[in-house]
């Protein structure tokens, strides 16, 4: 069995590419790390006009309807240039909401649904670490394991 990617993968993964190294600069990403709120929403806006948030999101509802090796493409381009994004989160939710027919998918596709992930309580216990949910809001702490 050969694998190889297709031409839109290749196509995609180099625009990918191309947007970090332009785009993405290491004091970018120090200023979102610090908090420049501004900074990152600037930063969101750009990948929603590149469609990166609906990857996952079928094509009826608003997104480009593309598969998981698509975004493991975009999320490895992301890797390498440490792009302070949501797109993993927005991307599982994405996947896992795809045949629910709800609203919420289009949302995604347009940045105005974000969401988050909290593994770190199924993967190893660590003190001061604990979710809850109360009144649609979250609150709490997932620290790394």
């Amino acid at each position: 069995m050969e694998f190889g990617l297709s031409e839109d993968q290749v196509m995609l993964q180099e625009t990918v590419r191309r947007f970090v190294a332009e785009e993405v600069s290491l004091d970018l990403v120090r200023q979102i790390a610090e908090g420049e709120i501004q900074v990152a929403e600037t930063l969101a806006e750009k990948l929603t006009a590149l469609g990166l948030d609906g990857l996952l999101v079928p094509e009826k509802d608003g997104g480009s309807g593309l598969g998981v090796l698509d975004a493991a493409l975009v999320q490895e381009c992301f890797g390498y240039g440490i792009v302070p994004a949501r797109f993993l989160s927005n991307s599982v939710a994405a996947y896992a909401l795809r045949d629910s027919g709800s609203s919420i998918l289009n949302d995604i596709a347009n940045n105005d649904a974000r969401f988050g992930i909290a593994l770190n309580d199924f993967l190893s216990r660590r003190d001061g670490s604990g979710l809850s949910i109360r009144d649609e809001a979250v609150s709490g702490a997932s620290l790394m394991a």
